[in-house]
């Protein structure tokens, strides 16, 4: 009898793992995100300006920037959207890194036929004469409770902050707040005040990170309200999956530099992919913030990403900045230009088990991640829902509560039969 109640218990124990993974799996909000894709990042070559694009491995999306407000430009991150991105409805993420216009010019368009959930804007007012900017009313208003929705000083939330009066940005903000509709149902977009810090930071003004299955997008810059140059105003930030870490971080000059080498001098930081910011200009990716960011042991399979326009007049990337990188250890061979190359694709995905880091299908020596037995059965399981017919989880309902009610059945039985031995 003891020897059934175990195989009795045990077969409960299997059924109850059995469901708890099929309702685990079966869960609205945890079946849309159970695929575990590649997390790929693409710096679209978009000229003389920034445009990146990535896929997150929940299967989220993110637009960073979008090149100059010409025809062309506006085309090709369009058509590279259709052609990279198969069935994109809408990106999850969008980030404005600063108000230039080779940085946002054809942002407007882009939302309009992706929209975003999420917007990161700059903590500047867009002023051009007859446009009142929506972030005015929503920073003066009380009931408002998130404070990332409104501009600040140093001294707090405050709209006496500085304006840009150009055309290009009145038009990207416009487009921001605006409602739009995907599959028939209606959604106002969420739009932060871009705040990188991380001490010192307000109790009222929750943190912007944005945390994922596995993988985490930390904003640390900017570091101000106010800058006077509005360069400075970039997102500095780090994408980190599976142990491999892209550094970002727009236009940012020696000021916003400065402030994070200053600010962030005692963390620990291990680069893969170093985007080189500004274009590769003088102004930017100083000695102290490539000491900081990334390892002296590993900069030779460390990437430099160096996004420009073929013959621009600015002359990026400044040779200067070349020669450091090349001094500081960095390969010539992994200074990677769009003006020279085109779009550049790096990818982080496993095979065999292992993860690693991936430029043009080939993979980067360096760093893996070692076999994980428990993400390998994670995905094991994964992979069979997604390939399972929906009505297939309903013909799993059914079959195992007959098996718990037949066990149940079972259990009475004996205990019945051996009341009756005993008497």
């Amino acid at each position: 009898m003891k020897y059934l109640y175990k195989k009795i218990t045990c077969s409960l124990l299997c059924i109850f793992i059995l469901i708890a993974g099929v309702f685990y799996n079966i869960l609205p909000d945890k079946l849309v995100y159970a695929q575990e894709y590649d997390l790929e990042v693409h710096f679209v070559d978009v000229g003389q300006g920034d445009c990146i694009i990535i896929q997150l491995p929940d299967g989220k999306t993110m637009i960073v920037d979008a090149g100059d407000n010409k025809n062309k430009t506006e085309e090709k991150i369009l058509s590279y959207i259709q052609q990279n991105f198969d069935g994109l409805k809408y990106f999850d993420y969008c980030i404005v890194t600063h108000t230039d216009a080779d940085h946002l010019g054809s942002m407007p368009e882009v939302l309009e036929v992706y929209p975003a959930m999420t917007i990161y804007r700059p903590n500047v007012i867009a002023s051009l004469s007859g446009f009142v900017d929506p972030v005015l009313a929503i920073t003066q208003d009380n009931t408002i409770t998130d404070q990332n929705l409104k501009l600040w000083d140093d001294d707090g939330i405050d709209i006496e902050v500085e304006s840009k009066s150009t055309v290009v940005y009145k038009e990207f903000i416009e487009q921001a707040y605006k409602s739009f509709e995907i599959d028939g149902k209606s959604y106002t977009p969420k739009v932060l005040v871009s705040d990188g810090r991380r001490y010192n930071r307000p109790q009222s003004k929750p943190s912007q990170d944005i945390n994922g299955d596995n993988y985490l997008i930390s904003f640390y810059s900017p570091l101000s309200y106010q800058y006077s140059d509005s360069n400075n105003y970039s997102n500095i930030f780090i994408i980190e999956y599976k142990g491999f870490e892209f550094f970002l971080s727009g236009d940012a000059e020696k000021e916003a530099e400065a402030a994070f080498v200053e600010t962030y001098k005692n963390e620990e930081f291990d680069i893969d992919v170093y985007k080189l910011g500004h274009h590769g200009s003088r102004t930017s990716s100083s000695s102290a913030l490539i000491e900081l960011v990334t390892k002296q042991s590993k900069r030779s399979q460390i990437y430099g990403v160096i996004s420009c326009g073929e013959g621009n007049s600015y002359g990026h990337p400044h040779t200067e900045v070349l020669d450091r990188f090349l001094e500081m250890g960095f390969s010539q061979d992994k200074l990677l230009r769009t003006d020279t190359m085109g779009d550049i694709v790096f990818e982080v995905k496993k095979q065999n088990g292992v993860y690693n880091l991936y430029y043009k299908d080939s993979i980067i020596p360096g760093d893996t991640k070692e076999f994980d037995f428990f993400d390998e059965i994670k995905q094991f399981i994964n992979s069979i829902f997604e390939n399972m017919p929906e009505n297939a989880f309903y013909i799993i309902g059914v079959v195992i509560i007959a098996v718990i009610i037949l066990i149940v059945i079972i259990i009475i039985n004996n205990q019945q039969k051996s009341k009756n031995i005993k008497k």
